[in-house]
């Protein structure tokens, strides 16, 4: 609830918090709650949007659409980072996209899962670093998101006033990187619950 209004207060797109419903033992020993946020119609996650809708534009047009829907991601990220906020769990089925065919103009992206954000005076460079890095490991097995898609996403953010041209090259071998070991860890993981629970 406090998360979802310090978002829309600093004019990111986040769905409307409604209510916030308690549960309390004794009087004062909160057991439970639930936050209630308006319904956001029309949307797609953007991992799926990646995966189903771009399949089915046509080849020529999909750059396009890919190059804007990047160009929206980056102007988001920047502006919650730039803005103080933190996502410990920046994956492409908590953002939201809303964006009706033939797919001009820009989409409207929305924040859901409020539980991996927080709030500090400034981000660091580690922090941003780790949300691109979350964010682009969760879209390794959309068909629709390329290791050029990932490039230019990466190039696109790293561009900015006072920045070297060049810089990206440096993050984007740190990126694979981080990316690589996150995958590796997933993997050590899932052969773990396969050995001790039959099942990932």
């Amino acid at each position: 609830w406090r998360m979802a209004n310090m978002l829309r207060n600093r004019d990111l797109p986040v769905a409307t918090p409604l209510a916030v419903i308690e549960k309390y033992a004794l009087g004062f020993i909160r057991t439970d709650s639930i936050s209630l946020t308006e319904y956001v119609g029309d949307t797609i996650d953007l991992e799926a949007f990646l995966t189903r809708e771009i399949a089915s534009i046509p080849p020529l047009e999909q750059r396009r659409v890919k190059d804007q829907l990047i160009l929206s991601v980056v102007r988001l990220l920047k502006a919650f980072h730039e803005r103080g906020f933190i996502h410990r769990d920046m994956k492409a089925p908590n953002l939201l996209v809303r964006w009706a065919p033939p797919y001009h103009g820009s989409p409207l992206l929305v924040f859901i899962d409020m539980d991996g954000i927080s709030h500090r005076r400034r981000s660091t460079e580690s922090q941003r670093i780790r949300a691109v890095v979350r964010l682009c490991a969760s879209l390794l097995a959309s068909p629709g998101c390329t290791a050029s898609d990932r490039l230019r996403f990466l190039k696109t953010y790293l561009t900015g006033p006072g920045k070297p041209p060049d810089e990206w090259k440096r993050f984007w071998r740190r990126i694979h990187d981080e990316v690589c070991a996150k995958l590796a860890h997933k993997e050590v993981r899932r052969e773990w619950k396969l050995a001790h629970y039959g099942r990932e």
